[in-house]
Order: C-alpha cells, then structure tokens, then sequence
C-alpha cells in the first residue's frame, strides 16, 4: 500500500519531535536549505497568501478556527499543524479534508528521490512541511495557515513573508532548548514577526507583554484577549469585514481531536485532552469543574521530561482525583515512578499508555469522569487503540 509505504519513509527521518536537539542553530535547523528545496521543486511562496502562528498554547485553535472562518465565507484554505493524534494526514489539511493518502504518499516518494538526488537529509518536521506547501501549491488556495512547529525563528515555517503574524501565549516550555527566560524564549518566538508585517498578540502576563512591547516597539501590534479575539483580528488585518454571528457559531461548535475530546465508552465518560502546560492545564481543569461540577475524577496523566510537572500538578489536584500515571515516550517521557513522587500521591504506574488507560477504566465508578492529560503522545497512543 502507497500511504503505508510513504510512513515507513517518514519514520526513517530524524525526528525532534521524538528527540529534542542538544542546539538550537543553523546547523540543526537550516532554512537555507529548506528554500534550495523548495527551488528544485517547483514551489513558488510568493504565490501564496500566509498567516503565520507562533506561541506556547493555543496556536493550533488559532489556526483552526482562522481556517474555518475563511473556508465559511467561500475561501479555499490550506491548513498546516502539528503534531498529529491519529494520522500524519492530519497536518496537511485542505478546506477542512486531510489531503488523500495517494496523492500524500506520491509527494513523499518525489520529495525522497530529490532529497537523495541533492544528497541533503530533512528532518521529519522539514519533509512533511514541504509536502505540504507542495500539495497546497497545486491546489490554487486562497490562503494557508501555518503552525509553527519548534520556537519561531529557525522553524522551518520560517521560510515564508505572511500577512499576518499572530503569537499566542508564551509559557516556559521546552526550556533546555528555547532558554530558561522570558527574552530568551521570546526572541526565539518573535523571530516570526517581520517588518511590514502586523503582529496579532495573544493574552500574556506582565512580564511577557512589558518585554513584547519593548521588543517590538516601532512595529504594528494588536493585542487580544484570547485566541478567539485573536483569530478574529488575524481574519480582519486579512481584509475582512468579520460577519460577528458566523464567528461566534464557528467559535460554539469549534472542536478539534484532542483538546477536549469526549468519548462515551461503555456507559462511561472519558475526557482527553492534550494539556501539556501549567495554563493549559489550568483551563482544563476548569472547564472540567464548570462541565462535570461535583462528579469525581480520575486522571490518567503522562508528560514529557521537559514539562513544568509542578505547574500542572498544581492545577490537577484541585480536582481532588484518583491518579494513575505511565510513560508517554521511550525517549523524551517523564518516568511514570517519578510523576507519582512529584505527585505525592498513592497511585498505579505503568510504562504502557493504553495498559494504563485499560486499567484506570476498568476501574472508574458508574459516576467517575476518567481525564487523560498532560501529553500528545499520551493521548495519541490511546486513542489510536480505541
């Protein structure tokens, strides 16, 4: 089969998704190369109208629902994100519909040939964005919408001049590679924001916003209360007048694999969702109180080494929940014994996600919510036997 034999290519690749680099720089992340790439092939960015997205948390909603405002209103719109839940399909989608697995593995295969005819290797992340911007090119759209995948300023999404640039909140994560501080991860993120381009700022905290401001004085900056208001500006710099009523019912019935992501099983309630952040979590939890009010919780939790375990754990015992934690990722996951000590909780570990979710289920109550949280990879690998 084509589509299985394309993955097969793809998990061949260096992925940093799987392995962080030791570096950020030039050597690791290369956008010079990406543009002689696009050159052998054919792509033509000028030909395309971006809006690019950086930041912590949210950057995926904010992409979404800019994607499904303009395919209402009769644009045809690429949509680039990641990471994926379910199929690596999910990145590369055109007016709502995952590009067909025929035409996804035919670019896969040419862009091998290439990458072996110029003997220069891509990472996973690079390979699947020019995929991408080689599906989106022949599909004559109105506009494409990017996720940046890794920090901003050498991310391969990098290569492109949008029309607008939007930066979603900015948290500290992946520290080692970003830096330990605020400037340090915002110069990292800011590096998306050209001259000439208007900047759509999501809500931060003071000490993010008093540095955004200082470092991008001179520039056109709106700032947002949320990714809703975000998304909106983004549409509106794009020269739409925003039809309020669309927006607002595209925001109620806004959803996304996930994030939030109710699975009725066997009578029972269960609730993923890929928080992997203090705020994320912290609007997790929530939600889940304003949804579910006194029900009681278990949580099926597993995150990545480079996750601030504290900050989340401090909004997921307000839930006052039984626990349960396994590993996530062979390479970059959190050891499951240590998230029960950081916890300080009586819990079960497992090294197995889907043996942990069979076990937490197996032993919720009829009128127990089971929560499974805190990582991509946790989530993706459940529901993918499910």
């Amino acid at each position: 089969m084509k589509f299985a034999k394309a993955e097969n290519i793809l998990a061949q690749l260096v992925s940093f998704e799987r392995q962080m680099p030791k570096e950020l720089n030039e050597q690791n992340f290369d956008l010079g190369k990406l543009k002689f790439f696009l050159l052998a092939m054919g792509v033509d960015l000028n030909a395309m109208r971006f809006v690019h997205v950086a930041g912590s948390k949210g950057k995926g909603s904010v992409c979404h629902l800019v994607s499904d405002y303009l395919i209402a209103v009769g644009c045809k719109v690429g949509l680039f994100t990641s990471p994926h839940v379910l199929s690596v399909r999910e990145r590369i989608v055109v007016n709502g519909e995952m590009v067909e697995e025929d035409l996804f593995a035919d670019e896969v295969f040419d862009l091998k040939g290439l990458s072996e005819k110029l003997s220069l290797q891509l990472t996973y992340f690079e390979f699947l964005f020019l995929v991408a911007l080689k599906v989106f090119q022949k599909q004559n759209l109105d506009f494409v919408v990017l996720e940046v995948g890794l920090g901003g300023r050498l991310d391969a999404t990098n290569i492109v001049f949008p029309e607008v640039a939007c930066i979603t909140r900015i948290e500290k994560e992946h520290t080692a590679i970003l830096g330990e501080s605020y400037e340090e991860i915002l110069s990292e993120k800011l590096g998306i924001c050209k001259n000439g381009v208007p900047t759509v700022l999501g809500s931060q905290n003071d000490e993010v916003l008093s540095l955004v401001k200082h470092m991008l004085a001179g520039r056109e900056v709106y700032f947002c209360n949320d990714n809703f208001s975000v998304a909106r500006m983004a549409v509106k710099l794009l020269g739409f007048d925003v039809d309020e009523v669309l927006f607002d019912r595209i925001c109620r019935d806004f959803s996304v694999l996930g994030r939030f992501t109710v699975r009725l099983i066997e009578g029972r309630k269960v609730i993923f969702d890929i928080a992997h952040t203090k705020e994320s979590m912290k609007m997790l939890v929530h939600r889940l109180i304003a949804e579910f009010g006194n029900v009681e919780f278990k949580v099926l939790f597993s995150c990545l080494k480079d996750k601030d375990v504290e900050g989340m754990m401090g909004e997921l015992k307000r839930l006052n929940a039984d626990f349960v934690f396994c590993g996530c990722d062979e390479l970059r996951g959190r050891d499951p014994i240590d998230l029960r000590q950081i916890f300080d909780v009586e819990a079960e570990v497992f090294e197995s996600p889907f043996e942990a979710y069979e076990s937490a289920f197996s032993t919720i109550k009829k009128d127990q919510v089971l929560v499974v949280t805190g990582s991509n990879f946790l989530v993706a690998q459940v529901l993918s036997k499910l």
